[in-house]
């Protein structure tokens, strides 16, 4: 087989970037596959897939442009203006075709309000794609006619078998890669790219001395984790920028990052700056919205100030106290509580 000028070889029933192009190929994403069965045909059913980055979501939309006997526009908000979508809609006036929009998360408001009449029309179906939560970036009146379709972070065993499938590579190499627990096969491509020269005895030390940003531990996390909440509880607010920081450079995932955030604000402040679980909350919705690289001054903002405000457990010990006492068993309702 002749080699590729893509990072990644040609199989039959792929793309030169080893993405499928029919949905028995895909694997993993059975659900979000069982949900647009029954409106792929429709012209004026629209989809926007969502997710991590490296889980199919590009793939799936890819493979709707194969399968449907439609002509395929696409478009990316990134590089593209707004001149250029209404070009690409005037060029294909009369005629019902597939538009296909990575990225969607940067279109910004007049790009979503030209959209809007023509989705109502079915001019175009709309497949797109983004890593964010398109609640937080679509108006209303969008996300009233398209379908926001969830496409799940790929297990272990998801990614084993795509390495199988797809790279053909020996058994010990997609196990130890799969490993890893990337959830991402993207990722996973590239590592292998990496080590595919290597000798089956030298794959091990390899994947140990890769970037940390490339691998990361479980085990570490929830290390990191600890050392971010202990920091914090001990209002050190250097050494919680510290742990934060490494998280953050390791590949830590920014929602659980800001779930602990929340909980500490709840739990370890309480009554004592009740203001700080809505500082902590706000610091999540902006971190969902934002992502990386901005997340991270969001984040040591929100870091900084919980771990400078006052500390008191005294409502989550109360309520610990009580729900011990409310499992013991039944409690009867004095009849001045009662509903009458």
């Amino acid at each position: 087989m002749q080699e590729q000028a893509s990072l990644f070889s040609t199989k039959p029933g792929f793309l030169s970037d080893s993405r499928p192009t029919t949905f028995e190929h895909i694997i993993g994403q059975q659900s979000a596959l069982k949900q647009i069965a029954p409106l792929l045909e429709n012209p004026s059913a629209h989809f926007i897939f969502h997710g991590a980055p490296g889980c199919g979501k590009t793939t799936i939309c890819r493979c709707i442009e194969q399968t449907l006997n439609f002509p395929v526009r696409h478009y990316n908000p990134v590089s593209q203006t707004l001149s250029e979508l209404k070009k690409i809609n005037q060029e294909m006036s009369g005629e019902t075709y597939i538009l296909s929009v990575d990225e969607i998360h940067r279109m910004d408001k007049k790009q979503q309000e030209f959209l809007l009449p023509f989705l109502e029309s079915g001019a175009f179906k709309l497949i797109a794609s983004t890593t964010e939560n398109p609640y937080t970036f679509f108006t209303r009146a969008i996300m009233s006619r398209v379908m926001a379709i969830k496409v799940n972070p790929l297990s272990i065993e998801q990614v084993e078998e795509i390495l199988l499938k797809q790279k053909s590579c020996s058994q010990n190499f997609a196990h130890k890669i799969a490993s890893l627990d990337l959830k991402d096969a993207r990722k996973a491509f590239l590592i292998y790219e990496q080590i595919k020269d290597l000798a089956e005895d030298q794959v091990e030390a390899a994947l140990k001395g890769l970037a940390p940003e490339t691998i990361y531990d479980k085990t570490r996390h929830y290390d990191l984790l600890s050392a971010l909440i202990k920091s914090m509880r001990a209002s050190e607010v250097e050494e919680s920028n510290q742990w934060l920081s490494r998280l953050l450079v390791e590949g830590g995932d920014l929602m659980v990052i800001c779930r602990r955030l929340m909980i500490f604000a709840s739990e370890d402040i309480g009554s004592a700056a009740p203001y700080a679980l809505m500082k902590a909350v706000a610091c999540s919705q902006a971190v969902e919205k934002i992502g990386m690289p901005e997340a991270q001054i969001i984040l040591g903002d929100c870091v900084s100030f919980l771990a400078q405000s006052p500390k008191s457990r005294e409502n989550y010990e109360r309520i610990k106290r009580h729900m011990q006492q409310a499992k013991k068993g039944f409690m009867r309702v004095p009849e001045n509580r009662r509903n009458r």
